[in-house]
């Protein structure tokens, strides 16, 4: 793999979703925010148990091979945002002393398919160029959270799991040359995740966002998923 004029220019996730994300999230952070000086317990008696999480994500999925050596991108495939089914698994929260500071596990299962693909140096959006991409993947993070009151929480990670991804891509390296490969692997991951959500009775409305990776030589697989998420959540 030579000659490598460098990686594709990861783009933008739609002007559309990003603006629907940003209401709900500018919506209930700042009045969450008031309620943090109140004393209240931070989520409650809810804290203290596992909660299910089930619902549907209106999500976007993007994959990025790049070279493992020169980790320049060298093939970028685009996802619709597609409502998809939602499960996940929190462990109760465990606190740093009286602070609203924590942690937990978050455990997930979710998938994708892709049929975009954006081409080099291209300000143009994706388009389907007869290349796919499908999978799933299985996920367990621990993450620090802050709650910043009994209905908002805001938590970040770093954890891995395991990822089956299936399909075609055209290979651009070195620009333009065009090679088509296919790939077909179940490999561990390694990677990181966002999240805010805020819970009103049993349902939950969150910003989930988190990357996955990938080894399998020569190639590295990314996938990124960012998601909205309406949910009924049950603890038990």
């Amino acid at each position: 793999m030579g000659g490598s004029k460098g990686p594709i220019p990861v783009k933008k996730l739609r002007i559309k979703f990003i603006l629907v994300l940003s209401i709900v999230v500018l919506t209930h952070a700042y009045p969450a925010i008031t309620l943090a000086t109140e004393p209240e317990t931070p989520l409650g008696e809810a804290a203290n148990y596992f909660r299910s999480n089930f619902g549907i994500a209106f999500k976007q999925v993007l994959l990025d091979i790049s070279d493992t050596n020169t980790t320049h991108t060298v093939a970028l495939l685009e996802g619709d945002l597609v409502p998809w089914p939602f499960l996940s698994f929190q462990s109760p929260t465990r606190y740093f002393g009286q602070s609203r500071f924590g942690w937990l596990m978050e455990y997930g299962l979710s998938g994708f398919n892709i049929d975009k693909q954006s081409e080099p140096f291209s300000t143009v959006e994706a388009t389907d160029q007869g290349t796919s991409a499908k999978g799933w993947f299985l996920y367990a993070m621990p993450n620090l959270t802050w709650d910043a009151s009994e209905n908002f929480r805001i938590g970040m990670g770093l954890g891995g799991g395991i990822m089956s991804v299936k399909g075609d891509a055209l290979i651009y390296d070195p620009f333009p040359t065009e090679t088509r490969i296919k790939y077909d692997l179940t490999e561990l991951t390694w990677g990181g995740y966002f999240l805010t959500e805020y819970v009103m009775g049993n349902f939950m409305i969150g910003l989930h966002s988190g990357v996955l990776i990938a080894e399998k030589d020569p190639y590295d697989y990314s996938v990124t998923d960012t998601s909205l998420i309406l949910a009924y959540h049950k603890l038990i």
